[in-house]
């Protein structure tokens, strides 16, 4: 396992006249399933070996193979990865079984348009005692912001530039309309991380 994965800023905010890829799949748990694929890529036959099943327990989720449920949820969104040109593979998405071995190609282009997710940054949040927030929406935004946040230049000389502090101020607006979520839900998530 890798000290921090790159996520693509696509992930979270939308590039040039294309939506983000929660957008695009209506579905936010796809931040976890990319996590679990990155996480589980190997490079020099950059392929990912899973089981549904597993993927839904590393993500911490329950399995469930009722209709609608989270099988047919994470189904759905290897689904829209794979329209993406995300992933590739040589098998029905939508026919997997949970407990099954899969293989498939990860062809995610990031080149540099890409975040450093810490495994500290990512257990401390999902680790939260907080009652009034939900830990895995709350690390949704803040992969969110930090996609969103400018980041100075390798090298850069604080003296000449006056040191830029590495900051972003989206509003309420813009956060949910990248996100795909209500204002009452981005709200939520304020209130109890100020206090």
């Amino acid at each position: 396992m890798f000290t921090f994965i790159k996520l693509p800023h696509r992930l979270f905010i939308p590039k040039k006249e294309e939506e983000s890829y929660i957008k695009i799949i209506k579905d936010d748990k796809v931040v976890f399933v990319l996590d679990y694929i990155i996480n589980n890529y190997s490079p020099s036959k950059e392929t990912v070996n899973f089981t549904l099943e597993d993927m839904i327990l590393e993500c911490d989720f329950k399995p469930s193979a009722k209709k609608d449920a989270i099988n047919d949820q994470f189904k759905e969104i290897l689904v829209g990865l794979k329209k993406l040109e995300i992933i590739e593979c040589d098998f029905e998405l939508n026919d997997i079984k949970p407990k099954t071995m899969y293989r498939l190609t990860l062809k995610l282009p990031m080149e540099n348009d890409f975040i450093q997710l810490f495994n500290t940054e990512k257990e401390t949040i999902l680790n939260s005692n907080i009652k009034e927030i939900n830990n895995k929406k709350l690390l949704i935004c803040f992969c969110y912001l930090k996609s969103r946040m400018y980041r100075r230049k390798k090298g850069e000389d604080l003296g000449k530039t006056g040191g830029r502090p590495e900051i972003c101020f989206p509003s309420f607006k813009t956060i949910t309309y990248d996100l795909g979520r209500s204002e009452e839900h981005t709200s939520e998530l304020q209130s109890p991380v100020r206090s």
